[in-house]
């Protein structure tokens, strides 16, 4: 999980809220950039994957490209689980 401290000084965080959630505009391409200069990207992304957050941009990503991820992982855990 993402520590508090860390997303208090997230850059985004520092930035206007309604960037994070114009998934669909230059907005979007603008949040995503400045989740790329967040040395815990990876991490927020994974939270937000994980915890099934399903609005605006974590970790570099938008609602539906996290959807698609959970979707292949929801996959993949079912083929390992058949395979075993």
């Amino acid at each position: 999980m993402i520590s508090l401290f860390i997303r208090e000084e997230a850059l985004c965080a520092q930035s206007d809220p309604e960037l994070w959630f114009e998934e669909k505009t230059s907005l979007a391409r603008e949040a995503i950039s400045i989740c790329s200069q967040f040395p815990v990207m990876e991490e927020c992304r994974q939270f937000a994957i994980d915890n099934e957050v399903d609005y605006g941009i974590w970790g570099g990503m938008t609602t539906a490209q996290r959807r698609r991820e959970r979707r292949i992982a929801k996959r993949k855990s079912r083929e390992f689980r058949r395979a075993a």
